[in-house]
């Protein structure tokens, strides 16, 4: 901008609301514009069409870089055919035109763009595409009416960096830059650490083109704000289901920008989404027929953690925001406790009892293996003048300790005994038993009959599992004798000697299981009950694979 680089670091934006829908005042759009200037952005996408004028007039006056967007995404022509028909080519190209010149004046357009996913059902088989020949088309339209603008197109399921052409359709290279939308943490691998994944894929995508300008027009993770879990790296996401826990949305967010921010390639990088947002195909969170991925709610209520994380990492306004503050009544008397903020250091209090100082590296503050006292814990972090404070809870038992291995998703049973969700874990990983079968777009929605583990007397205990060659448990317990109970099912083997392990609790014999010849096949509940000690607070169970992989899918462990 006048000679002078500037990174668009933005949001995406829909223009609907809580109990609105399209029908906004002049409130509700300066509302919008208020959050996303508070946050530090400096660019708003107009996803995925064109939005009303009053939010033009507000960049104009506030500054805010716009990517205007016609109304074009998925594909390129009817479905079934790979060919745009003359009639819709005609209508993208008025549209086009229209778009332009209802907004040419606005200072605040910086990039026309000129659709958005446009090969997205194409990738998932649902129909052919040639969709360069309309993105083309559409392109000279754009520079025909606006020489003065880049042009730009938002790009989803294209070959990645360093794999093989499979011939699929693609449209990076139709417009003067493109924006990929790609969500690493958060569809397909369902990891939350795969999102560290996104600087590297980036950094592939300018390697192989290095003369055009890419950036990301879509990144993120869907989170809600009554959903909660202990450890985000406990289980498998479930991206368009149920349940979305807000840490979850905010680990994704703190791992994405720290693999983009120090990417000074990159024309821009846009957070998807400013705002939850109607989305009909969608049972996801807390709701239904919306897209949870916002760093606000749907009624513009309240700022999820993810908010408060960009604030530290754009805003100049000094910034302290403890993290996981709804998340009150904890399942666990040990905790990692949080904070956003653009301080060097902060420093934790809780129940007036020093927790030290943490540095804030990437503007993330840590206290790990916080202790809570039995009922309420005053919970206070300062970094000079700046000071926040949240209340948490801890109601559960002083030597006992429930988990729900390999999942994000903690349970209470009928007679009140508390499940947290897998923690306190090192390797292996988490796997759910029966996981949402159901595609976004798919043509083929048919679902398989849930799998059901014989014996189990209660199957939210063996509905999940955590497996590894070698994986083990540090459990926060007062040192002391327990008796340790192991649930324990065979998910994949049905018969003896296909996956054996060994087990060795602290200060135990080590014990050898062989899951299905214990339980007499395989999908059939067993338990394994070994004592142990806890030792220096922290009891340890070591699981190691013989023949194949170790296996747990619960753990109780009582005082004796």
């Amino acid at each position: 901008m006048n000679g002078t680089p500037l990174r668009l670091r933005g949001v995406n934006r829909h223009q609907d609301r809580q109990e609105k829908g399209w029908a906004l005042n002049a409130a509700d759009h300066a509302q919008d514009m208020a959050l996303i200037e508070e946050l530090g952005a400096n660019s708003v996408r107009l996803a995925h069409y064109n939005h009303a004028t009053p939010f033009y007039e507000l960049a104009d006056r506030n500054g805010m870089v716009l990517w205007a967007e016609l109304g074009l995404m998925n594909l390129a022509s009817v479905p079934g055919v790979a060919d745009t028909p003359p009639a819709m080519k005609a209508s993208a190209e008025a549209q086009m035109v229209e778009l332009i010149r209802q907004n040419y004046n606005h200072p605040s357009v910086g990039v026309w763009s000129i659709g958005n996913e446009i090969t997205n059902w194409a990738s998932k088989g649902l129909t052919p595409s040639n969709a360069r020949p309309l993105m083309r088309a559409l392109d000279a339209v754009a520079k025909r009416e606006d020489p003065s603008r880049p042009t730009t197109i938002a790009a989803c399921c294209e070959v990645l960096p360093g794999e093989a052409d499979d011939g699929r359709d693609r449209t990076a290279g139709t417009a003067d830059t493109v924006a990929y939308n790609l969500y690493y943490g958060w569809y397909g691998s369902g990891r939350v650490a795969d999102a560290a994944r996104l600087g590297e894929v980036m950094r592939g995508y300018h390697r192989e083109n290095p003369t055009l300008p890419v950036g990301v027009g879509e990144y993120g993770a869907g989170g809600a704000i009554t959903q909660h879990t202990d450890n985000v790296h406990g289980g498998r996401i479930e991206s368009i289901y149920r349940p979305q826990a807000e840490e979850v949305q905010a680990v994704v967010h703190e791992l994405s920008w720290k693999g983009l921010k120090p990417l000074d390639f990159l024309w821009g990088t846009w957070v998807w989404q400013m705002f939850d947002a109607t989305s009909d195909l969608r049972e996801e969170g807390d709701s239904t027929d919306i897209n949870t991925k916002g760093l606000v709610t749907f009624d513009r209520a309240v700022r999820k953690d993810a908010y408060w994380f960009y604030k530290a990492a754009w805003s100049k306004t000094p910034v302290l925001y403890l993290a996981g503050r709804r998340y009150v009544d904890r399942a666990y008397p040990v905790v990692e406790i949080r904070a956003y903020s653009n301080a060097a250091r902060a420093d934790l209090t809780v129940n007036g009892r020093s927790i030290g100082s943490a540095t804030c590296g990437d503007n993330v503050c840590r206290w790990p293996d916080v202790r809570l006292s039995p009922g309420e814990n005053a919970v206070v972090a300062t970094a000079g003048v700046q000071r926040d404070a949240v209340t948490l809870r801890y109601g559960g038992p002083a030597r006992a300790i429930h988990v729900r291995t390999g999942t994000l998703e903690g349970v209470t049973l009928a007679d009140g005994t508390r499940y947290g969700s897998d923690d306190f874990f090192a390797g292996g990983l988490g796997h759910t038993l029966n996981p949402y079968q159901r595609e976004l777009y798919a043509a083929d929605q048919t679902r398989k009959a849930p799998k059901v583990v014989a014996g189990a007397a209660e199957p939210r205990l063996y509905a999940s599992w955590r497996a590894g060659k070698a994986f083990r448990y540090a459990l926060p317990l007062p040192d002391g004798r327990y008796r340790v109970t192991l649930h324990l099912f065979d998910p994949v083997e049905t018969v003896s000697g296909r996956r054996v392990f060994t087990v060795k609790a602290g200060g135990g014999a080590i014990e050898r299981i062989d899951v299905a010849a214990r339980a007499g096949g395989g999908l059939r509940a067993t338990t394994v009950v070994l004592p142990a000690i806890s030792v220096g607070g922290r009891l340890s169970l070591e699981f190691t694979g013989v023949v194949g992989e170790a296996i747990v899918s619960a753990i109780d462990v009582v005082a004796q």
